[in-house]
């Protein structure tokens, strides 16, 4: 019947509206939408990255701090610290050359089915600890940030990308808010 639950495997979820006369859309030629979707136990780990907000640029040979949107697909809760890890990749835009990768700890637990913004930093730095720079004819390099959660032995789950421009690191230059106290007036009085 049709209050049965399907049976497992691989099925099509079809979509088709009705128009005002009740007639489907798709018996005017229209194309219903169709979703392939898996019935089935979900496996012990399974996580997909939703989304990735970068600051508005990376300066070279600092720290970079991102919040990464993780979904925990499987059955097991990730703990902090535990085989469950972020993996970040940073790369040339252009050509897709690896400029430099690291793999981050879990900071906080996830529990299966829940949706969280995980904050993330990572060097902008090679595996050799050399910062991540243009070239010496460049002063910005656009550079694809890739991160996905991962599991010790196992494929990392869906990954996530966007891009940045990387800038040259200048003395004294720093692309952090100052550490000075800003200002305000109140009726014409600092304070």
């Amino acid at each position: 019947s049709d209050r049965d639950p399907l049976p497992e495997g691989d099925w099509l979820l079809v979509f088709d509206l009705l128009g005002p006369d009740g007639r489907p859309f798709s018996a005017r030629g229209a194309r219903p939408l169709a979703v392939p979707v898996r019935i089935g136990a979900p496996p012990a780990f399974a996580g997909t990255a939703l989304d990735l907000s970068l600051p508005p640029a990376l300066m070279s040979g600092e720290m970079a701090t991102a919040t990464l949107t993780l979904r925990n697909d499987g059955t097991d809760t990730w703990k902090p610290g535990g085989d469950v890890q972020i993996s970040v990749l940073l790369a040339r835009a252009g050509d897709g050359a690896k400029l430099g990768s690291a793999t981050l700890p879990l900071p906080v637990e996830i529990q299966p089915g829940r949706i969280v913004d995980v904050p993330v930093t990572f060097p902008v730095r090679d595996s050799a600890g050399r910062a991540i720079a243009p070239g010496a004819d460049e002063d910005i390099l656009i550079a694809r940030v890739e991160a996905a959660v991962t599991r010790s032995g196992e494929e990392p789950g869906a990954r996530i990308s966007a891009t940045v421009p990387l800038v040259r690191a200048y003395r004294g230059a720093s692309l952090r808010p100052p550490d000075v106290p800003i200002l305000t007036c109140t009726h014409g009085t600092p304070v």
